[in-house]
Protein backbone atom coordinates (compact mmCIF):
# COMPACT_ATOMS: atom_id res chain seq x y z
CA UNK A 1 0.00 0.00 0.00
CA UNK A 2 1.42 3.41 -0.99
CA UNK A 3 2.41 5.46 1.54
CA UNK A 4 -0.22 8.70 1.22
CA UNK A 5 1.34 10.29 4.41
CA UNK A 6 1.22 13.89 3.81
CA UNK A 7 -0.52 14.24 0.42
CA UNK A 8 -2.86 16.20 0.06
CA UNK A 9 -5.99 15.57 -2.46
CA UNK A 10 -8.15 17.94 -4.00
CA UNK A 11 -11.30 16.39 -4.82
CA UNK A 12 -13.57 17.52 -7.71
CA UNK A 13 -16.42 15.86 -8.99
CA UNK A 14 -17.47 18.12 -11.42
CA UNK A 15 -13.67 19.18 -13.22
CA UNK A 16 -14.27 19.65 -16.91
CA UNK A 17 -17.75 19.61 -17.33
CA UNK A 18 -18.11 23.30 -15.85
CA UNK A 19 -14.26 24.91 -16.00
CA UNK A 20 -13.21 23.87 -12.35
CA UNK A 21 -10.06 22.76 -13.82
CA UNK A 22 -8.66 25.81 -14.13
CA UNK A 23 -9.79 26.65 -10.43
CA UNK A 24 -8.13 23.67 -9.34
CA UNK A 25 -4.81 24.10 -11.24
CA UNK A 26 -4.97 28.00 -8.99
CA UNK A 27 -5.81 26.12 -6.30
CA UNK A 28 -3.14 23.64 -6.37
CA UNK A 29 -0.90 26.20 -6.66
CA UNK A 30 -1.52 27.69 -3.32
CA UNK A 31 -1.89 24.82 -1.32
CA UNK A 32 1.56 23.93 -2.60
CA UNK A 33 2.84 26.58 -0.98
CA UNK A 34 2.52 24.61 2.32
CA UNK A 35 5.18 22.48 1.50
CA UNK A 36 2.71 19.71 0.57
CA UNK A 37 2.67 17.24 -2.15
CA UNK A 38 -0.82 18.25 -3.53
CA UNK A 39 -2.70 16.30 -6.49
CA UNK A 40 -5.37 16.17 -8.06
CA UNK A 41 -8.93 13.89 -8.00
CA UNK A 42 -11.50 15.02 -10.72
CA UNK A 43 -12.77 13.72 -14.10
CA UNK A 44 -9.46 14.60 -15.79
CA UNK A 45 -6.09 13.56 -15.44
CA UNK A 46 -3.87 14.99 -13.45
CA UNK A 47 -1.46 17.29 -15.57
CA UNK A 48 1.27 17.15 -12.91
CA UNK A 49 1.28 14.28 -11.46
CA UNK A 50 -0.06 12.38 -14.72
CA UNK A 51 -2.73 10.22 -12.07
CA UNK A 52 -5.44 8.82 -14.24
CA UNK A 53 -8.67 10.58 -13.34
CA UNK A 54 -10.88 8.77 -10.90
CA UNK A 55 -14.26 10.24 -11.68
CA UNK A 56 -16.17 10.11 -15.01
CA UNK A 57 -17.28 12.50 -16.50
CA UNK A 58 -21.49 11.58 -15.46
CA UNK A 59 -23.42 14.64 -16.62
CA UNK A 60 -22.99 13.84 -20.43
CA UNK A 61 -25.25 11.31 -21.93
CA UNK A 62 -28.60 9.82 -21.11
CA UNK A 63 -29.66 9.00 -18.47
CA UNK A 64 -28.85 5.28 -18.17
CA UNK A 65 -25.65 5.85 -19.25
CA UNK A 66 -25.22 9.16 -16.93
CA UNK A 67 -26.43 6.81 -14.04
CA UNK A 68 -23.74 3.48 -14.86
CA UNK A 69 -20.95 6.50 -14.88
CA UNK A 70 -21.59 8.09 -11.51
CA UNK A 71 -21.83 4.36 -9.81
CA UNK A 72 -18.46 3.55 -11.67
CA UNK A 73 -17.57 6.77 -10.10
CA UNK A 74 -18.41 6.66 -6.73
CA UNK A 75 -17.36 2.58 -6.87
CA UNK A 76 -13.59 3.52 -8.03
CA UNK A 77 -13.38 6.56 -5.43
CA UNK A 78 -14.40 4.62 -2.73
CA UNK A 79 -10.99 2.07 -4.39
CA UNK A 80 -8.91 5.02 -4.08
CA UNK A 81 -9.96 5.55 -0.76
CA UNK A 82 -9.08 2.31 0.44
CA UNK A 83 -5.18 2.73 -0.76
CA UNK A 84 -5.23 6.40 0.91
CA UNK A 85 -6.76 6.50 3.47
CA UNK A 86 -3.89 8.32 5.35
CA UNK A 87 -4.05 11.53 3.21
CA UNK A 88 -5.54 14.89 3.44
CA UNK A 89 -9.02 15.88 1.44
CA UNK A 90 -10.28 19.12 0.29
CA UNK A 91 -13.32 18.42 -1.12
CA UNK A 92 -15.18 20.90 -3.62
CA UNK A 93 -18.48 21.49 -2.96
CA UNK A 94 -21.31 22.72 -5.14
CA UNK A 95 -24.66 22.13 -2.90
CA UNK A 96 -25.90 18.85 -4.02
CA UNK A 97 -27.24 16.38 -1.52
CA UNK A 98 -25.59 13.66 -3.88
CA UNK A 99 -22.04 15.07 -3.15
CA UNK A 100 -22.88 13.23 0.52
CA UNK A 101 -22.02 9.55 -0.83
CA UNK A 102 -18.51 10.64 -1.40
CA UNK A 103 -17.99 12.90 1.46
CA UNK A 104 -18.79 10.74 3.78
CA UNK A 105 -16.56 8.06 3.34
CA UNK A 106 -13.94 11.00 3.65
CA UNK A 107 -14.77 11.44 7.52
CA UNK A 108 -12.87 8.51 8.12
CA UNK A 109 -9.98 10.22 6.58
CA UNK A 110 -6.96 11.81 8.22
CA UNK A 111 -8.41 15.54 7.57
CA UNK A 112 -11.16 16.32 5.62
CA UNK A 113 -11.83 20.25 4.36
CA UNK A 114 -14.89 21.14 2.98
CA UNK A 115 -14.06 23.88 -0.13
CA UNK A 116 -17.31 25.44 -0.12
CA UNK A 117 -18.74 27.14 -3.74
CA UNK A 118 -22.17 26.72 -2.69
CA UNK A 119 -24.34 25.67 0.23
CA UNK A 120 -27.54 25.28 -1.74
CA UNK A 121 -27.75 23.62 -5.61
CA UNK A 122 -28.24 26.43 -8.20
CA UNK A 123 -30.49 24.41 -9.59
CA UNK A 124 -33.13 25.12 -6.81
CA UNK A 125 -34.22 23.14 -3.86
CA UNK A 126 -35.96 20.11 -5.47
CA UNK A 127 -35.50 18.14 -2.14
CA UNK A 128 -37.76 18.82 0.68
CA UNK A 129 -36.72 21.74 2.68
CA UNK A 130 -36.73 20.23 6.12
CA UNK A 131 -34.94 17.56 4.63
CA UNK A 132 -32.20 19.56 2.85
CA UNK A 133 -31.80 21.56 6.25
CA UNK A 134 -31.52 18.51 8.63
CA UNK A 135 -28.99 17.14 5.79
CA UNK A 136 -26.76 20.28 5.68
CA UNK A 137 -26.94 21.10 9.99
CA UNK A 138 -26.00 17.16 10.25
CA UNK A 139 -23.11 18.03 8.01
CA UNK A 140 -21.80 21.31 8.56
CA UNK A 141 -23.35 21.23 12.46
CA UNK A 142 -21.77 17.46 13.77
CA UNK A 143 -19.36 16.21 11.07
CA UNK A 144 -17.31 18.31 9.10
CA UNK A 145 -15.44 20.88 11.36
CA UNK A 146 -13.15 22.28 8.74
CA UNK A 147 -14.18 24.62 5.87
CA UNK A 148 -13.29 26.86 3.39
CA UNK A 149 -15.33 29.43 1.87
CA UNK A 150 -15.80 32.61 -0.82
CA UNK A 151 -18.24 34.91 -0.35
CA UNK A 152 -20.05 36.58 2.79
CA UNK A 153 -23.71 34.75 1.84
CA UNK A 154 -21.85 31.31 2.29
CA UNK A 155 -20.93 32.52 5.73
CA UNK A 156 -23.99 33.71 6.52
CA UNK A 157 -25.28 30.31 5.99
CA UNK A 158 -22.86 28.53 7.81
CA UNK A 159 -23.90 30.61 10.77
CA UNK A 160 -27.47 29.52 9.83
CA UNK A 161 -26.62 26.04 9.81
CA UNK A 162 -24.83 26.36 13.72
CA UNK A 163 -21.53 25.49 11.84
CA UNK A 164 -18.82 26.35 14.93
CA UNK A 165 -15.52 24.51 13.20
CA UNK A 166 -12.35 26.43 11.75
CA UNK A 167 -13.34 28.40 8.40
CA UNK A 168 -11.10 30.59 6.41
CA UNK A 169 -12.36 33.11 3.89
CA UNK A 170 -10.63 32.85 0.55
CA UNK A 171 -11.82 34.85 -2.26
CA UNK A 172 -12.38 32.95 -5.49
CA UNK A 173 -8.90 32.59 -6.74
CA UNK A 174 -8.06 33.65 -10.55
CA UNK A 175 -8.46 31.40 -12.73
CA UNK A 176 -4.97 29.85 -14.09
CA UNK A 177 -5.92 29.70 -17.73
CA UNK A 178 -3.98 32.09 -19.59
CA UNK A 179 -5.34 34.43 -22.86
CA UNK A 180 -3.91 32.56 -25.90
CA UNK A 181 -5.46 29.97 -27.64
CA UNK A 182 -5.28 28.06 -30.28
CA UNK A 183 -7.24 28.38 -33.36
CA UNK A 184 -7.04 25.28 -35.04
CA UNK A 185 -9.00 23.82 -31.75
CA UNK A 186 -12.12 26.88 -32.41
CA UNK A 187 -15.16 25.15 -34.16
CA UNK A 188 -16.44 27.45 -37.22
CA UNK A 189 -19.93 27.23 -35.09
CA UNK A 190 -18.31 29.10 -32.52
CA UNK A 191 -16.37 31.47 -34.42
CA UNK A 192 -19.93 32.76 -36.14
CA UNK A 193 -21.04 33.92 -32.77
CA UNK A 194 -18.94 36.92 -32.83
CA UNK A 195 -20.77 39.56 -35.87
CA UNK A 196 -17.59 41.90 -35.80
CA UNK A 197 -20.07 45.18 -37.16
CA UNK A 198 -21.94 44.96 -33.93
CA UNK A 199 -21.23 44.76 -29.99
CA UNK A 200 -20.97 41.35 -28.32
CA UNK A 201 -22.40 40.97 -25.10
CA UNK A 202 -21.27 37.58 -23.73
CA UNK A 203 -23.92 34.88 -21.58
CA UNK A 204 -22.14 32.16 -21.19
CA UNK A 205 -21.75 28.73 -18.95
CA UNK A 206 -23.81 25.73 -18.71
CA UNK A 207 -27.38 27.05 -19.00
CA UNK A 208 -29.24 27.11 -15.33
CA UNK A 209 -32.11 29.22 -14.15
CA UNK A 210 -30.58 30.85 -11.88
CA UNK A 211 -28.31 32.36 -14.49
CA UNK A 212 -30.91 34.39 -15.54
CA UNK A 213 -32.68 33.24 -19.00
CA UNK A 214 -35.47 35.06 -18.64
CA UNK A 215 -33.87 38.58 -18.32
CA UNK A 216 -32.21 37.87 -21.03
CA UNK A 217 -35.46 36.94 -22.96
CA UNK A 218 -37.23 40.05 -22.03
CA UNK A 219 -33.83 42.19 -22.90
CA UNK A 220 -33.99 40.69 -26.34
CA UNK A 221 -37.63 41.57 -26.38
CA UNK A 222 -36.79 45.09 -25.29
CA UNK A 223 -34.39 44.90 -28.10
CA UNK A 224 -36.83 43.95 -30.65
CA UNK A 225 -39.26 46.17 -29.91
CA UNK A 226 -36.82 49.37 -30.09
CA UNK A 227 -35.73 48.12 -33.09
CA UNK A 228 -31.64 47.73 -31.45
CA UNK A 229 -31.31 44.82 -33.40
CA UNK A 230 -29.05 45.89 -35.74
CA UNK A 231 -26.43 47.33 -32.90
CA UNK A 232 -26.38 44.43 -30.64
CA UNK A 233 -25.27 40.44 -30.93
CA UNK A 234 -26.18 38.71 -27.65
CA UNK A 235 -23.57 35.71 -27.63
CA UNK A 236 -25.36 32.75 -26.03
CA UNK A 237 -22.28 29.90 -25.54
CA UNK A 238 -22.79 26.81 -23.52
CA UNK A 239 -24.72 23.49 -22.98
CA UNK A 240 -28.84 23.70 -22.35
CA UNK A 241 -29.33 19.55 -21.57
CA UNK A 242 -32.58 20.73 -20.35
CA UNK A 243 -33.69 23.35 -23.03
CA UNK A 244 -34.12 25.86 -20.22
CA UNK A 245 -33.33 28.86 -22.71
CA UNK A 246 -35.36 27.30 -25.32
CA UNK A 247 -38.52 27.14 -22.81
CA UNK A 248 -38.12 30.46 -21.78
CA UNK A 249 -38.04 31.78 -25.43
CA UNK A 250 -41.80 30.01 -26.17
CA UNK A 251 -43.19 31.15 -22.85
CA UNK A 252 -42.31 34.51 -24.22
CA UNK A 253 -43.61 33.93 -27.60
CA UNK A 254 -39.91 35.03 -29.29
CA UNK A 255 -39.63 34.22 -32.31
CA UNK A 256 -38.08 35.34 -35.62
CA UNK A 257 -34.88 37.83 -36.13
CA UNK A 258 -33.38 38.46 -32.54
CA UNK A 259 -30.33 39.66 -31.39
CA UNK A 260 -28.60 36.48 -30.89
CA UNK A 261 -25.73 34.02 -31.55
CA UNK A 262 -26.26 31.25 -30.35
CA UNK A 263 -23.93 27.68 -29.39
CA UNK A 264 -25.98 25.40 -27.48
CA UNK A 265 -23.07 22.73 -26.22
CA UNK A 266 -20.34 22.14 -24.67
CA UNK A 267 -17.86 24.97 -25.22
CA UNK A 268 -13.58 23.54 -24.95
CA UNK A 269 -10.82 25.50 -23.43
CA UNK A 270 -9.75 27.46 -26.63
CA UNK A 271 -12.95 28.45 -28.21
CA UNK A 272 -13.95 29.96 -24.26
CA UNK A 273 -10.64 31.92 -24.83
CA UNK A 274 -11.99 32.79 -28.15
CA UNK A 275 -15.03 34.36 -27.04
CA UNK A 276 -13.54 36.16 -23.99
CA UNK A 277 -10.76 37.84 -26.32
CA UNK A 278 -13.66 38.74 -28.99
CA UNK A 279 -16.63 39.62 -26.83
CA UNK A 280 -17.12 43.52 -25.53
CA UNK A 281 -19.30 42.80 -22.57
CA UNK A 282 -19.51 40.13 -20.21
CA UNK A 283 -23.41 39.76 -19.18
CA UNK A 284 -24.29 38.54 -15.31
CA UNK A 285 -28.01 38.46 -14.66
CA UNK A 286 -27.64 35.88 -11.90
CA UNK A 287 -30.82 35.64 -9.44
CA UNK A 288 -28.64 33.74 -7.03
CA UNK A 289 -25.28 32.53 -6.55
CA UNK A 290 -22.53 33.39 -3.84
CA UNK A 291 -19.49 33.12 -6.25
CA UNK A 292 -18.71 33.45 -10.20
CA UNK A 293 -15.96 31.78 -11.79
CA UNK A 294 -17.06 33.99 -15.08
CA UNK A 295 -16.39 37.00 -13.29
CA UNK A 296 -13.01 35.80 -12.84
CA UNK A 297 -12.42 35.09 -16.64
CA UNK A 298 -13.83 38.53 -17.44
CA UNK A 299 -11.19 39.87 -15.20
CA UNK A 300 -8.41 38.11 -17.08
CA UNK A 301 -9.10 39.04 -20.48
CA UNK A 302 -10.24 42.61 -18.83
CA UNK A 303 -13.46 43.15 -20.29
CA UNK A 304 -15.98 45.04 -18.89
CA UNK A 305 -19.30 43.32 -16.73
CA UNK A 306 -22.85 43.86 -16.55
CA UNK A 307 -24.38 41.84 -13.70
CA UNK A 308 -27.45 41.68 -11.74
CA UNK A 309 -27.71 43.07 -8.27
CA UNK A 310 -26.97 40.02 -6.48
CA UNK A 311 -24.45 41.53 -3.03
CA UNK A 312 -21.55 39.50 -4.62
CA UNK A 313 -21.48 41.16 -7.55
CA UNK A 314 -22.26 44.59 -5.74
CA UNK A 315 -19.90 44.50 -2.94
CA UNK A 316 -17.35 43.34 -6.06
CA UNK A 317 -18.11 46.29 -8.15
CA UNK A 318 -17.39 48.77 -5.11
CA UNK A 319 -14.21 47.06 -4.59
CA UNK A 320 -13.27 47.22 -8.12
CA UNK A 321 -15.37 49.88 -9.98
CA UNK A 322 -13.79 50.03 -13.29
CA UNK A 323 -14.39 46.39 -13.93
CA UNK A 324 -18.35 46.89 -14.77
CA UNK A 325 -21.60 47.70 -13.25
CA UNK A 326 -23.72 46.18 -11.03
CA UNK A 327 -27.49 47.28 -12.28
CA UNK A 328 -29.34 49.20 -9.40
CA UNK A 329 -32.99 47.50 -9.49
CA UNK A 330 -32.59 44.56 -11.43
CA UNK A 331 -35.43 45.95 -14.10
CA UNK A 332 -34.80 45.20 -17.83
CA UNK A 333 -35.18 48.74 -18.53
CA UNK A 334 -31.82 49.40 -15.82
CA UNK A 335 -29.79 46.64 -18.24
CA UNK A 336 -30.91 48.22 -20.78
CA UNK A 337 -29.69 51.51 -19.05
CA UNK A 338 -26.09 49.77 -18.44
CA UNK A 339 -25.64 48.59 -21.95
CA UNK A 340 -25.81 51.37 -23.64
CA UNK A 341 -23.72 53.05 -20.99
CA UNK A 342 -20.88 50.82 -21.33
CA UNK A 343 -21.12 49.83 -25.11
CA UNK A 344 -21.04 53.70 -25.86
CA UNK A 345 -17.72 54.05 -24.33
CA UNK A 346 -14.69 53.03 -26.32
CA UNK A 347 -12.16 50.39 -26.06
CA UNK A 348 -8.92 51.54 -25.10
CA UNK A 349 -10.27 54.41 -23.69
CA UNK A 350 -8.78 53.49 -19.67
CA UNK A 351 -12.35 53.88 -18.60
CA UNK A 352 -12.36 50.00 -17.49
CA UNK A 353 -9.48 48.56 -15.42
CA UNK A 354 -7.72 50.97 -13.94
CA UNK A 355 -4.39 50.53 -13.03
CA UNK A 356 -4.84 51.35 -9.56
CA UNK A 357 -7.86 49.21 -9.50
CA UNK A 358 -5.82 46.26 -10.83
CA UNK A 359 -3.25 46.82 -8.18
CA UNK A 360 -6.10 46.27 -5.34
CA UNK A 361 -7.44 43.45 -7.28
CA UNK A 362 -4.06 41.45 -7.17
CA UNK A 363 -3.15 42.52 -3.78
CA UNK A 364 -6.77 41.27 -2.20
CA UNK A 365 -6.16 38.08 -4.80
CA UNK A 366 -2.75 37.55 -3.19
CA UNK A 367 -2.09 33.53 -1.96
CA UNK A 368 0.45 35.20 1.22
CA UNK A 369 -2.99 36.25 2.85
CA UNK A 370 -4.89 33.08 2.75
CA UNK A 371 -1.51 30.37 3.81
CA UNK A 372 -1.95 30.64 7.59
CA UNK A 373 -5.73 30.25 7.59
CA UNK A 374 -4.97 27.22 5.30
CA UNK A 375 -1.84 25.81 7.40
CA UNK A 376 -4.59 25.85 11.03
CA UNK A 377 -7.05 23.94 8.76
CA UNK A 378 -4.85 21.17 7.66
CA UNK A 379 -2.87 20.59 11.05
CA UNK A 380 -3.80 17.50 12.35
Amino acid sequence: MPDTDGIIYIVDIIGRHSGMHYYNTGFRSVLSKTNADVRILSNYNDPVNSADKVFSDYYKGNLPLRASKFMWSLCHFYWFLLKAKRGSYVFLTYGNLYELLFILPLLMTSRLILDIHEIYPLRGKNVDAKVQNYLRKLLYKKLCGNVIYHSVSVEDELMHLGFSGKKVLMPHLKYDLGNSYNPGNVGADARDLIVDSKVNILYFGQMRITKGPAIVAEIIELLMKERQTGRYNIVIAGSDPHDIFDRTLEIRKLSGSMPVSRLKRYINDDELKFLFTKCDIVFLPYTHMSQSGILEMAVTFRKPVISSSENYFKTFFEMFPSFGYAVSSGTVDDYIVLINRVSGILPGSGSFYSESDLISYYDFKSESKYLDGLKSLLER
